[in-house]
């Protein structure tokens, strides 16, 4: 996990035990407060495990899967061309 994501679960574990409030810990990651609040609401949801740090580069890989898997096999591209008519 990237030092990134890392200091990310660390501010919102704090946030979660008290330790830290939401604007001082948008204010030390360069967040808004509401984004740390959505940030504690998918962690909460989730729960509070190291390869589902919110933002991290594994869970959303999980979630996006592949462009040729999303549109039937077939890139965009391969998509919009119109088929060669049988001779």
């Amino acid at each position: 996990m990237p030092m990134k994501e890392l200091r990310l679960v660390q501010v919102i574990r704090q946030i979660m035990d008290k330790r830290l409030t939401q604007v001082k810990a948008g204010a030390v990651l360069g967040l808004t407060p509401r984004h740390i609040r959505r940030l504690i609401d998918r962690v909460e949801q989730e729960g509070n495990h190291a390869d589902h740090a919110p933002g991290s580069a594994a869970r959303r890989s999980r979630e996006q899967g592949s462009a040729r898997e999303d549109c039937g096999g077939h890139t965009e591209a391969e998509s919009s061309v119109a088929p060669t008519p049988a001779v």
